[in-house]
């Protein structure tokens, strides 16, 4: 026995595309949500890197309704590292237009080893492609272990689930952050969305069938 998903991505170029989409616009939400404060009530900078309730529910449901393990593995690779790649450009051309607007450019170079801007610029490329690529493959795998969630096994139910533990658990932090430190309140909103989210598409879209 299997179960049966409906496929929303599959393994075409189309499809890759829409998922490269989705990837970029996360990564833009990302770089925006990034520029706001992380110590007032709403803290809406954490949904940068800090927090992984979102990124564990839109990747999970874009690789369980990936058409194969491939697909599946594809899919997570291109969204996580888009995203990440866009993430660390972003924020390596606000950190060097803060340094420039303060004048301490060439401090900055210093403290970080840089011999001239060329040398800076070389470093930033390798960096974000190290932290995009290495992300991508972590997720990538992750991605093609989750997919056997398919599967109608005792341990592949674990798997479907697993991610709404995640971020059940982080939903629970939030929360605990918001009412004893005051801050965390767009986290604990998006955190308790999306583990609603998946519970609902677990529930009514994900049929237990014989194969055919």
């Amino acid at each position: 026995m299997k179960l049966e998903f409906q496929t929303i991505f599959y393994d075409k170029i189309k499809s890759y595309i829409l998922t490269a989409v989705f990837s970029i616009i996360a990564g833009l939400l990302v770089a925006f949500f990034s520029t706001f404060p992380k110590d007032d009530l709403w803290a809406f900078s954490y949904f940068s890197s800090e927090t992984f309730g979102f990124w564990m529910f839109t990747t999970s449901i874009i690789v369980l309704f990936s058409e194969k393990t491939k697909n599946a593995f594809l899919n997570s690779t291109i969204y996580v590292g888009l995203m990440f790649a866009i993430t660390a450009i972003c924020k390596t051309i606000t950190d060097y237009q803060i340094q420039l607007n303060q004048g301490s450019l060439e401090d900055y170079f210093f403290i970080n080893n840089y011999n001239s801007f060329s040398e800076y610029i070389f470093k930033s490329i390798f960096n974000v492609i190290l932290y995009s690529i290495t992300s991508a493959i972590v997720c990538g795998v992750l991605g093609l272990i989750l997919w056997n969630g398919r599967r109608n096994t005792k341990f592949s139910k674990l798997l479907l689930i697993a991610p709404a533990i995640y971020i059940l658990f982080e939903t629970v932090f939030m929360y605990y952050k918001l009412f004893t430190a005051h801050t965390m309140l767009f986290m604990s909103i998006i955190d308790t969305v999306c583990l609603i989210l998946y519970i609902f598409i677990f529930s009514k879209y994900l049929f237990f069938k014989k194969a055919s």
